[in-house]
């Protein structure tokens, strides 16, 4: 290797007098191979200036990281994270933040993995309480969650540790959730990093939520984070978007995932993901609506439909004394609790993230989800905390993320018949002005949100005539029908018109309604199904395979009663489930007891990358003077 020319070694001198920084001189700065090698040399002042020196060229230049990774310069990073000398830790990891920061850069936060970047990271933070070192740290393991295969290693390796030395000291979580205080401080970018990892990889799959859930402390101090920031009026920062973020992915399947007395068993579920139901005892009985003639025990469970074709009021009373508790709910009984709503509705109310938003939404859509009780605690208590009308209001708001998540929680909601009623009544108009058929202002939804507005519209109407009245009403029907007829639409959006369509004319009081307005039965029942059956979902819960899309934070389908559809955020996508059946569908039994699950998501959104802090020419100066140094020593040891 050429050595840089010899030059005056007096670091006194001013920066214009430095060799390498005139190459018009014949001198030069050293070339990228020599600055990895010199990560290796025995002077660990050399060696502390070679990684700054590593780190400020790696700033936004993917070619040279990848010209890094190709020299082998990331195992020799890698080997140095945790040295003793905390300058050279410090440059170590603030040049692997960089080298691994942009979804262009994958194969680097490979690398860094296979060379064991992620234990050595973690170790680090057990080996030192330097706050830079801490701030590098975990902006390099946020880069590297936001690829799939290595969320795994990161939780493997690494969550007890990010929960006991940063997410419970840095949430101010005191031990009890109801020991709430004020935010003395905004959470620092240290919570900032860890929070944004720990929500990328919260996507990752089953047993990482189980993982993250049994974790001690996780769910309560995120949780804490809400309830912190709703008091505190500071809903708008990285930190709460990323809790919210983090407890709607946990919350994702939690009525099979929990490890709860009360939780459905897996047994369940078919390998596919779509749920087993026992055949009717009379299948070919079955018809548009089912039975309603109830023994006392199924009575008090299910109802009976009045002439009106809504459910009695014996129906929804069960749900509405929620079970008196000893101790305060605490770990991942936070996910489901009833009191959980409050902080939630605070945030709907209050919050003008539009991804915080989204993800509360998601939430909500989850946890009253499914059959098992505690899902009907909370659809019970949503309607008890008047959060119903918050709901509403935000289908008016022209972000579209957010109208399709509160589409989807209002479906779950309203399979309490209640609820059913009070949607019906006063959400119906919202529902119907976000399908597209609307006139010159009409603003058109994706084919994704579209899907989502169909879905509440038949969980809404589904055994409540007054409910299919008002969707005629409000010119719901034009907007069927140009959905249904319309080449524009993927297969699984018209389905879902056509099964709404289908339902309404199921109602035979309703008939000469439709046919005053114009309507003829062909326009309600286009698949050329017999009367007195509804169409089976042109799905199963079924969900896409994870994908990177944009969020911060992303997320994939939901497994609904009508047609499947992809969920994207602004962040890397997850689907549920991983056997990458993306885009198929099968035939399913009736809808209304069917789960529907909004999947878990992440963010894809990485750190800024990290310039060298100080003066760069400082920084230029001293790390070339230490090169002229080992040249100068060398060309000595030469001439002896």
């Amino acid at each position: 290797m050429d050595s840089a020319p010899l030059a005056s070694m007096d670091p006194r001198e001013s920066q214009d007098n430095l060799p390498f920084l005139h190459p018009e001189k014949g001198l030069r700065a050293p070339d990228l191979q020599e600055v990895i090698e010199y990560l290796g040399h025995r002077d660990q002042a050399i060696v502390a200036n070679a990684a700054a020196y590593l780190q400020h060229l790696t700033y936004g230049d993917d070619g040279l990281k990848n010209k890094t990774r190709g020299l082998g310069g990331i195992p020799a990073l890698v080997n140095l994270i945790t040295h003793d000398n905390l300058e050279i830790s410090r440059s170590v990891c603030g040049a692997l933040r960089n080298i691994s920061y942009g979804k262009a850069n994958r194969e680097n936060k490979i690398a860094i993995k296979n060379a064991g970047g992620i234990p050595s990271l973690i170790r680090q933070l057990r080996n030192t309480d330097d706050p830079e070192i801490y701030e590098m740290v975990t902006g390099t393991l946020w880069n590297l969650s936001s690829t799939d295969v290595l969320k795994k290693a990161i939780v493997d390796d690494g969550l007890t540790v990010l929960t006991k030395r940063i997410v419970i000291p840095h949430s101010g979580w005191p031990g009890n959730v109801r020991d709430v205080r004020m935010m003395d401080q905004q959470w620092n970018t240290i919570f900032k990093n860890t929070s944004g990892c720990l929500r990328n990889v919260s996507s990752a799959d089953t047993d990482t939520r189980k993982k993250m859930r049994e974790c001690e402390g996780f769910v309560d101090s995120f949780y804490y984070v809400l309830l912190v920031a709703t008091r505190s009026n500071e809903m708008d920062n990285k930190v709460v978007e990323n809790a919210a973020c983090i407890l709607r992915n946990l919350s994702f399947k939690i009525a099979y995932e929990a490890n709860h007395p009360d939780a459905i068993p897996d047994k369940t579920l078919r390998k596919d993901g779509t749920i087993k139901k026992p055949a009717p005892k009379d299948a070919k009985k079955a018809g548009c609506f089912p039975s309603t003639k109830k023994n006392g025990k199924e009575g008090g469970k299910t109802g009976t439909l009045t002439k009106s074709g809504t459910l009695s009021k014996q129906s929804h009373d069960q749900y509405l004394e929620f079970p008196e508790r000893k101790t305060p709910a605490k770990g991942a009984e936070l996910l489901w609790q009833p009191e959980v709503i409050k902080p939630y509705l605070l945030i709907l109310s209050n919050c003008s993230n539009p991804v915080t938003l989204e993800a509360s939404a998601g939430t909500l859509q989850n946890i009253s989800a499914g059959e098992w009780k505690w899902a009907g605690y909370i659809r019970a208590s949503v309607r008890k905390e008047k959060g119903l009308p918050v709901l509403v209001e935000l289908l008016r708001m022209d972000k579209e993320r957010v109208v399709k998540a509160v589409a989807l929680a209002l479906r779950n909601l309203s399979i309490d018949p209640r609820n059913k009623e009070l949607i019906g009544k006063y959400a119906m108009r919202d529902l119907v002005s976000r399908l597209p058929g609307g006139g010159v202002n009409d603003t058109k939804l994706s084919d994704e949100s579209t899907l989502a507005i169909l879905t509440a519209l038949l969980e809404v109407i589904s055994k409540n005539m007054e409910n299919a009245k008002s969707l005629r009403d409000a010119n719901g029907i034009e907007r069927l029908v140009t959905i249904s007829k319309s080449k524009q639409y993927p297969a699984n959006v018209v389905k879902a018109a056509n099964q709404v369509l289908f339902t309404m004319w199921g109602f035979r009081d309703l008939r000469a309604l439709y046919k005053k307005d114009g309507w003829e039965e062909t326009v309600f029942n286009p698949m050329g199904l017999k009367t007195g059956t509804l169409p089976r979902s042109a799905t199963s819960p079924k969900s896409q395979a994870a994908r990177q899309a944009s969020a911060p934070i992303g997320a994939a389908p939901t497994a609904t009663s009508n047609p499947n559809y992809s969920d994207s955020t602004l962040a890397s996508q997850y689907s549920g489930k991983d056997d990458g059946s993306a885009g198929q569908y099968k035939e399913r039994p009736k809808a209304a007891s069917e789960m529907m699950y909004d999947p878990a998501y992440a963010s894809a959104e990485e750190v800024q990358n990290y310039r060298t802090k100080g003066n760069i020419s400082v920084q230029f100066h001293y790390f070339t003077f230490s090169l002229f140094y080992l040249s100068f020593v060398t060309w000595l040891q030469h001439c002896i």
